[in-house]
């Protein structure tokens, strides 16, 4: 029996034991995650295969985006994905697909990992015994098995309250973080308070160049009577006086952003029976950003991928759709996506160019262009055979206007001549051959 035949058998014997007739199989412990924006989150898998075939290749992908992540055989049977610093532009379907040698398709599990990313909010449930108002730190959805919180009042840690919801009987201004992320506290929010004032947002990201609105609410008592309110932004001061032509709104649009109108803004109003500022907690902390191309890797060969980042300083509403141009012209064919990356897999020798990228409705704010050099597998950049057959060519005719000048040159004084014996009766011409072919080849070869 030859090896061939020998293969076939081991083959066929090792198909019909249970479980290896399934190339593979990805599987999701969890099919929705929900992380907190600013942290990091994890998207649990598992993936397996046959012993009859060898890893090849693994990849997170995320949809309406294309590839997040490689993946290495390193870990196997692990392939749980870990996101950094969560931002809006995370939220999406994720999936891990892979292949073997056996198994030489994309093998996929199931219907992927929601993620979800929320902000903490104080959400006042309503009034308990003994004239105590219950509060909760309140999330778009659920950050897992019990997690602890951190309540804080008036900017201070309040001890022993770890629960997602507590019951106070103090108006004061109070705040609450996730333990282990309490950087990323919610904003403060004005518990018991007949006059407040309440930020939506404890950041905003703006494009420089564009318009941006910190938004903001405020309140008092319906027997008390509006006096006058102002923005203001620290060490800088007043921003823009506020009139009470809209109740309850005060909140602050700035056009024309630039850096100079990075830094934090407070809203402060007062009333006929409070005359001092009321104000409201830590204020909105506003980041100005323009947009950067980043090219990773920056050295690139054929057939290789590549992936483009329309970079940003800080993160910008989950509204945001950005759109990609090579060489000035909107890139129609490639992908036009919430997410900020371009990915070309495999980038060939015409993605060449300038990029540059801009957020939909503000084109006009595009980023400075970006140039791709893509080099062939053997290392030589595309350009450079263009460049190389230009200078051949000069050279080539550089050489022959040469010898075609020394060989006129060497023609005209290498002429035959005639030699005339006149003591003779019949004169005689004879041609000096070997004289003219020595001058020629004297000449050309110097």
């Amino acid at each position: 029996m030859c090896c061939e035949d020998v293969y076939v058998v081991v083959t066929f014997v090792l198909l019909s034991l249970p479980g290896m007739q399934c190339g593979g199989s990805v599987t999701y412990s969890s099919t929705r995650v929900c992380g907190l924006k600013g942290a990091p989150v994890v998207l649990p898998c598992r993936y397996e295969y046959s012993l009859i075939g060898h890893y090849i290749r693994g990849e997170w992908y995320k949809e309406k985006s294309g590839r997040v992540r490689e993946h290495s055989d390193s870990n196997y049977p692990h392939c749980s994905l870990k996101i950094d610093k969560l931002s809006d532009d995370h939220a999406g379907v994720y999936h891990f697909q892979f292949y073997t040698a056996f198994h030489q398709r994309w093998i996929r599990g199931g219907s992927g990992i929601r993620v979800s990313v929320t902000d903490l909010s104080v959400k006042e449930a309503g009034v308990g015994s003994q004239k105590q108002t219950e509060v909760t730190c309140s999330a778009s959805c659920s950050l897992g098995s019990s997690p602890q919180y951190v309540w804080y009042k008036n900017e201070q840690p309040i001890q022993n309250k770890t629960t997602a919801s507590i019951l106070i009987s103090e108006k004061a201004n109070y705040s609450c973080a996730v333990r282990g992320y309490e950087a990323l506290r919610s904003p403060a929010v004005c518990v018991q308070c007949e006059r407040s004032v309440t930020y939506s947002f404890p950041h905003v990201c703006g494009l420089k160049g564009a318009s941006v609105v910190l938004p903001c609410t405020y309140k008092y008592s319906g027997a008390d009577r509006y006096i006058g309110g102002e923005w203001y932004k620290e060490k800088s001061g007043r921003v823009r006086e506020h009139s009470n032509s809209s109740y309850f709104d005060c909140s602050l649009e700035i056009d024309t952003l630039s850096d100079k109108h990075s830094g934090v803004y407070h809203f402060q109003f007062y009333t006929t029976q409070h005359l001092s500022w009321i104000t409201g907690g830590s204020g909105i902390t506003l980041s100005v950003t323009a947009l950067q191309v980043l090219i990773n890797p920056e050295l690139v060969k054929e057939g290789e991928r590549l992936t483009l980042t329309c970079n940003t300083t800080c993160s910008l509403s989950n509204n945001s759709t950005f759109i990609w141009y090579k060489n000035g012209q909107p890139l129609t064919s490639k992908r036009t996506t919430r997410d900020n990356k371009l990915q070309l897999n495999p980038v060939s020798s015409e993605d060449s160019g300038n990029y540059s990228c801009a957020v939909r409705g503000h084109e006009g704010l595009s980023s400075t262009a970006v140039f791709l050099n893509v080099t062939y597998s053997g290392g030589a950049s595309v350009v450079l055979p263009a460049v190389t057959t230009i200078v051949v060519i000069l050279v080539v005719l550089v050489i022959v206007g040469v010898v075609c000048f020394w060989r006129k040159r060497a023609h005209m004084q290498c002429e035959p001549t005639e030699h005339i014996y006149q003591n003779v009766s019949h004169p005689v011409s004879v041609m000096s051959t070997p004289i003219y072919c020595s001058c020629f080849l004297n000449t050309l070869l110097g």
